[in-house]
């Protein structure tokens, strides 16, 4: 018996999050946004980078430039419209300026977490065995750093949903008390 995998076209990770009224949204995005996003992310790589070369070195630069670093793809994967993402959250909107400090506050509680998990997995580094540490061809990353990496990647993306539906709710409730005002 063969077993086959069927996998989606297209990453469709935060569709979900999306309401009926923000689905139409998508249709909307201009090649301007497009452009003015990929070159933030762009932007976000260089920053990153220059963190890790400026900070590397310093005791705690790794973790801090980590924290930089995952601050700025939760915000831009927070806010903007990106493959995958389909509603966009302004900061200059009310129900956004409502939600900032709630977010903030969850925000500080990932960066937390993130900053022990680094530390503490730089603190054992040295422990594992050789294996670990060592990458196995050319290109690739060692198996202690790549599961770092999707570790502080799945908190990243927990973080992203996570306040992308507490914007999510507080637009619908903000909609919802305009329409009840209205009538």
């Amino acid at each position: 018996m063969r077993v086959e995998w069927v996998v989606p076209r297209g990453p469709k990770v935060f569709e979900q999050l999306d309401s009926e009224d923000e689905k139409d949204e998508k249709d909307k995005v201009s090649v301007g946004e497009s452009v003015g996003v990929y070159f933030l992310i762009l932007g976000v790589a260089f920053v990153s980078l220059l963190a890790f070369i400026i900070l590397g070195n310093k005791p705690h630069g790794f973790q801090i430039a980590s924290l930089i670093s995952y601050s700025c793809v939760v915000f831009v994967y927070t806010f903007f419209r990106t493959r995958g993402i389909n509603t966009r959250h302004s900061l200059e909107d009310e129900y956004v300026q409502r939600c900032l400090p709630r977010l903030l506050v969850i925000h500080c509680i990932y960066l937390a977490a993130v900053y022990f998990i680094v530390d503490g997995a730089l603190s054992i580094r040295p422990s594992p065995s050789a294996w670990w540490q060592t990458s196995s061809g050319a290109k690739g990353m060692p198996p202690f750093e790549f599961v770092l990496f999707l570790v502080v990647g799945a908190i990243a993306i927990s973080q992203v949903i996570f306040s992308r539906t507490i914007l999510s709710r507080s637009k619908k409730e903000l909609s919802s008390d305009e329409t009840a005002e209205r009538q």
